[in-house]
């Protein structure tokens, strides 16, 4: 239900709508990257168009220490960006990934220089 809710709010006030939140995949638990419980745990960018279809998924790679615990890092070559209706390429990446190369600087050298970026941020550095 998420994420048909996020769908309809973005179709509703038809704009391009950014979120994070915890997903699941299911993976063969025989492959030998798949966890013990047979799925993966990300924490995901999803990016709705002002239509409210899904047109991109992030998955954060670089994990916060507590984010170790719940999640598994996402594909380290996975950049993700999404071109707009209104002529704008933005990239997404989340939280702690901005204190490192991958992703940011990936997307930098595809060109990208727009950036959505959802954060939990504190007001300290988290080191």
């Amino acid at each position: 239900p998420i994420l048909s809710n996020l769908s309809c709010l973005a179709e509703s006030y038809s704009t391009y709508l950014v979120a994070n939140m915890g997903e699941k995949q299911p993976c063969n638990s025989f492959s030998e990257d798949c966890p013990h419980d047979g799925r993966f745990q990300f924490n995901t960018n999803v990016v709705f168009a002002s239509n409210g279809t899904l047109i991109a998924k992030y998955h954060k790679i670089n994990l916060f220490a507590i984010e170790m615990r719940y999640f598994d890092p996402g594909p380290a070559t996975e950049y993700v960006s999404f071109q707009t209706s209104f002529g704008v390429e933005f990239g997404t990446f989340t939280c702690y990934d901005i204190l490192f190369s991958n992703p940011s600087e990936c997307l930098l050298n595809r060109g990208i220089i727009n950036f959505v970026f959802p954060t939990a941020w504190g007001n300290v550095f988290p080191f």
